[in-house]
């Protein structure tokens, strides 16, 4: 279907209903039903106008690549793993001392 564009609204729809039918078997009547009568309201009261706020906004439509690419950073920092302590140096008795802290001898 050379010069056909989807919209997110479509990708939306069919991938919520994919996902009924799969998941739930669904009967898509019913899926198709439910959007007509409160589905395209309730995501323009409540999710379109959070795109505003978003940082980044993945509709889907991009290659996944690209997707992948731009998520990333954003989600990055979170999933690396914490920074562990400093190490702790050993004394000559055994005691063990913090680095840049003097050790005193009793």
């Amino acid at each position: 279907m050379a010069g056909v564009r989807r919209h997110p609204d479509d990708i939306r729809l069919a991938r919520k209903i994919l996902r009924k039918i799969e998941a739930q078997r669904q009967d898509p009547r019913l899926s198709l039903r439910n959007y007509l009568q409160s589905g395209r309201d309730r995501h323009a009261a409540h999710v379109a106008p959070s795109r505003t706020a978003a940082d980044l906004v993945v509709d889907g439509t991009a290659s996944e690549a690209e997707m992948l690419a731009a998520v990333m950073p954003l989600i990055g920092p979170a999933l690396a793993p914490p920074p562990t302590a400093p190490s702790r140096a050993r004394g000559v008795c055994g005691e063990t001392r913090t680095p840049g802290v003097p050790a005193f001898a009793l």
